[in-house]
């Protein structure tokens, strides 16, 4: 049976302290590697600082601080997802990145209503035929939060 096309997402996959997560491919505007990456004093600790890339300036969010309140020592292999909402852009620097999939909509699993307090930045979950369970991030929910920080 196919599978109509307007039930299915595509999401970039990635790691962040040995943990897959995926962003929807609608709020992706590249990925990047290494950038140089401007420190700005007295602001949250999960933000590294902020980029120039293509004539626009990017705050960029560690997520190794932001998810796992984990100090990043990984400053070798860097690598960047830049996301776009409404005109504003932010970037996640994270680990590696993985591969874009594409998931049926039925197939992705809400956060469960007893931790979505603790989860507020997940937008979900997708196992695949191995049971290996991919986090959705909920970008929408970050990029508020740090967009008007800055």
């Amino acid at each position: 049976m196919a599978q109509d096309k307007n039930n299915v997402s595509e999401y970039l996959t990635f790691c962040v302290n040995n943990v897959t997560f995926a962003i929807n491919s609608l709020y992706i505007d590249s990925v990047t590697s290494q950038q140089d990456i401007t420190k700005i004093p007295g602001k949250d600790d999960c933000i590294d600082g902020i980029m120039y890339l293509r004539g626009t300036t990017i705050t960029v969010v560690n997520l190794r601080k932001y998810l796992f309140n984990i100090e990043d020592n990984n400053d070798n292999q860097q690598f960047y997802v830049i996301c776009k909402l409404n005109d504003k852009h932010i970037a996640f620097k994270v680990d590696s990145v993985s591969s874009i999939i594409r998931v049926n909509n039925n197939d992705i699993c809400p956060v469960d209503s007893l931790i979505i307090n603790r989860c507020y930045m997940l937008d979900g979950f997708i196992t695949d035929s191995n049971k290996k369970i991919t986090e959705i991030l909920d970008v929408k929910h970050i990029m508020f939060k740090y967009n008007n920080e800055m």
